[in-house]
């Protein structure tokens, strides 16, 4: 695998939207480059729960 460098800037602008998408409990937390693929699966997984909720609910509530 290759290695390359990136500014660390990238990195902190990544981990400031994963706090914010993973929303409570997670304001201040901290995420090494290692584990941000895993932070933004969790974030992919929340997401399609709630949607995949809400949108059963509403076809269940409209009686579609």
């Amino acid at each position: 695998m290759a290695r390359g460098m990136t500014d660390e800037k990238y990195y902190k602008e990544i981990a400031d939207m994963l706090r914010q998408d993973l929303g409570p409990g997670y304001e201040n937390a901290t995420f090494k480059p290692k584990d941000m693929a895993k932070a933004v699966d969790d974030v992919y997984v929340d997401a399609y729960g709630k949607g995949s909720g809400d949108g059963y609910n509403t076809g269940y509530n409209s009686g579609l």
